[in-house]
């Protein structure tokens, strides 16, 4: 059985810095979803996303990064396949020479998370991390997340969505609900997986703040898809 959390939302959510804590508190596989090694391995840069016959091997070479996962164990995701329909639909939603592709690949997108695995929504309103780099918007944000919320809706998607409150702010409140989902799965789990182990500590505010006050990058045991 599956034993995945993926982090869903909008670009600058702060999914990444969130997947990081939390696999660091709870001691779990990190897996990052890094499209820079997609731009990398396609010898192409992120402005490629603006032409449309360079986007979809983007797209599907991402699809197939994120199915390739050997892990057994307990990972937390900084993205979703549900992200990847999203901003496929977002960034082809002015080119309909390409629905037949489009709708193909949301089908597949969606189809590709195990029914066993949770999808955690994280909101716009997350924890303020600036973008220095100026490359989006609000309103771009807010548009995907409007495109993500109609997906989690989706017949094809059958893996359990989790959405995050808007007022739940602070760090280690989102930690523990991941937290709660985790040890949801090793209870569903238990005795059908012999790759499970109880290893999630109690002390999540105390690691927060540890980790808070090493100044330090927190490592993880960290695979990238």
């Amino acid at each position: 059985m599956n034993n995945t959390i993926y982090l869903s939302g909008a670009h600058r959510t702060g999914k990444s810095y969130l997947a990081t804590i939390a696999a660091h508190c709870l001691s779990i596989n990190f897996r990052e979803a890094k499209l820079s090694e997609v731009y990398s391995q396609l010898n192409t840069t992120p402005q490629s996303v603006l032409t449309p016959t360079m986007y979809l091997p983007i797209q599907e070479l991402m699809l197939v990064r994120m199915n390739s996962n050997s892990i057994n164990s307990a990972q937390i995701v900084d993205r979703s396949h549900v992200d990847l329909a999203a901003y496929a639909i977002y960034h082809l939603r002015n080119n309909p020479e390409l629905n037949s592709w489009l709708t193909d690949y949301v089908d597949r997108c969606l189809s590709s998370i195990d029914k066993d695995a949770v999808i955690v929504s994280v909101p716009i309103s997350s924890i303020n991390i600036e973008d220095t780099s100026k490359s989006f918007t609000k309103e771009s944000a807010q548009a995907i997340q409007d495109i993500l919320q109609g997906l989690y809706l989706h017949p094809l998607l059958k893996a359990k969505v989790v959405h995050i409150p808007v007022q739940t702010t602070k760090l280690y409140e989102r930690v523990q609900i991941i937290d709660d989902i985790l040890q949801g799965q090793r209870f569903k789990n238990k005795g059908s997986n012999p790759f499970i182990t109880s290893n999630v500590s109690n002390d999540t505010p105390t690691k927060l703040l540890t980790a808070y006050a090493s100044k330090s990058y927190i490592s993880c045991a960290g695979v990238k898809p």
